[in-house]
């Protein structure tokens, strides 16, 4: 029923006599949408084309041939739907009355202005110029023009204009072809169903499996592609230049690596706990060096008060008990080796890169206009960045309730007999 009404609708023709500006709007339409010369397609066509063939190998070799096919398809379907409705004798569903003028005039004007660019389009030179220049960030001089010569753009063209006719000839037969009559929209759509069923039946078992081991292995494998991916397609930038490491910074550096180490190697709870709040003081240190004695004091808090929290967790816990297999350990080494890189790999040229630093004159020179403070730091935490601010002493104090929580929990089971 579906095709037969699809080829009512095509037979329809000879709907030019009743809706003339329609069809008038229709074919100058379709003519531009399939490229013809004269027609605004047929310049975006061949600018297409010019971008594709001013690109390094592989890419026109990969998308020139598909960017070509997609145009033939795309001329036949215009051709389909603004040519073929208004061909032919006049059969079924003739319109009761005339189309009023309001309805035609919108869909002729753009069909107008398509043939007004496609003949003289070095009017959009200003506007598409602007645009360019938006995203490019610098000024783009932009020639748009009808005829360039016999250019490899204008080949392209004219084969993707026979396409288009020759789809559109044959188009009855290419959709009997690779659209069968058996092959119905409904056996197409339970048929889809099945087949998300299959692959959900398969997949889920696999990644869905209630092990919080197992996702966190998952989402950190997919962080080390995307990371790795990236460096080895981008290339590793020139090596920045090392300055020099003072004792104190070598020191807590051996502090955080012994710290980390000794966490994943201890065999009693309270030893990687310990090893823990090493690495995390470490942590807090290193920010303290580098001028951000704020996140440093939060860093101590919360580093103090969560070996707080997991002492007294962890003191009911058994000891450590190697449950995994020897290969599987492995695995699990090899994986955090490799993400670890991959964000030391980033970090370390991240942090060399030279970059303009603004912010410091802004803060110097605003904090005493805007929020009217002479301590540049306090007017930083408390005004310019407040929200920061209000989060730090919200994990603070959530830290703390926690702990007091803990601690009169632990007071009552002592006092119960």
């Amino acid at each position: 029923e579906h095709e037969a009404g699809s080829r009512d609708i095509l037979e329809l023709g000879g709907l030019r006599h009743a809706m003339p500006l329609t069809a008038l709007a229709g074919l100058l339409a379709a003519l531009s949408m399939a490229g013809l010369p004269f027609f605004t397609g047929f310049i975006g066509k061949e600018l297409a084309y010019d971008a594709l063939l001013g690109q390094l190998p592989p890419w026109p070799t990969v998308l020139l041939p598909l960017t070509v096919g997609a145009s033939m398809l795309l001329g036949a379907a215009a051709l389909v739907a603004g040519l073929a409705p208004f061909l032919g004798e006049v059969r079924k569903a003739v319109p009761a009355r005339p189309v009023p003028l309001a309805l035609s005039l919108p869909p002729l004007a753009l069909a107008i202005a398509g043939v007004a660019v496609g003949v003289y389009p070095s009017a959009l030179d200003g506007p598409v110029s602007l645009m360019a220049a938006s995203v490019t960030g610098k000024p783009v001089p932009v020639q748009l023009a009808v005829w360039h010569g016999f250019t490899p753009m204008l080949l392209l063209s004219v084969l993707t204009l026979a396409g288009a006719a020759l789809l559109y000839v044959y188009r009855d037969g290419i959709r009997r072809s690779i659209w069968p009559r058996t092959l119905g929209f409904e056996r197409l759509y339970s048929g889809g169903l099945g087949a998300l069923d299959a692959l959900s039946a398969w997949s889920v078992p696999a990644l869905q499996d209630g092990s919080l081991r197992s996702y966190v292995l998952i989402l950190i494998l997919a962080a080390t592609s995307l990371i790795a991916g990236v460096i080895l397609w981008a290339g590793l930038p020139a090596m920045p230049p090392m300055t020099e490491i003072r004792p104190a910074e070598a020191a807590v550096a051996i502090m955080i690596i012994a710290g980390a180490i000794s966490a994943v190697r201890a065999r009693a709870t309270m030893t990687a706990v310990l090893s823990l709040g090493v690495t995390g003081y470490g942590v807090a240190l290193t920010f303290l060096f580098f001028g951000a004695p704020d996140l440093a004091m939060t860093q101590f808090s919360v580093e103090t008060l969560t070996v707080v929290i997991f002492t007294l967790v962890f003191y009911h816990f058994r000891r450590f008990r190697s449950r995994s297999k020897r290969l599987v350990r492995l695995r699990d080494l090899t994986v955090a080796i490799l993400f670890g890189g991959s964000l030391a790999t980033v970090l370390f040229f991240v942090g060399a890169a030279h970059t303009p630093f603004k912010l410091g004159s802004y803060f110097a020179g605003n904090s005493a206009v805007l929020a009217h403070g002479r301590n540049i730091v306090n007017v930083i935490l408390v005004d310019f960045r407040a929200l920061d601010t209000l989060g730090e002493i919200t994990v603070l104090a959530t830290a703390a309730l926690g702990v007091r929580a803990l601690l009169r929990m632990s007071k009552r089971d002592e006092e119960k007999p």
